[in-house]
């Protein structure tokens, strides 16, 4: 006779103290506010580009490079 009320009870308190946290994270309009960056610095686009040059004349330097096969290949 105990167990479906203690099962009861806990599954209700279970259920509440989700909805009650959730209740009081809230601010005045209901809805959350994203959080706003503090520094918008512009992206270095001259490194960027630099980097990326770097990068693919190394790809092509690699395959520029023949391959040194021998006669029983």
């Amino acid at each position: 006779m105990k167990r479906p009320a203690l099962a009861l009870g806990l599954l209700l308190a279970a259920t509440s103290l989700p909805v009650a946290a959730q209740q009081s994270g809230n601010n005045e309009t209901g809805a959350p506010r994203p959080p706003v960056p503090s520094d918008t610095d512009e992206p270095p686009v001259v490194m960027n580009i630099l980097t990326l040059a770097i990068m693919v004349a190394l790809v092509v330097g690699v395959q520029a490079i023949p391959s040194k096969r021998g006669h029983q290949d």
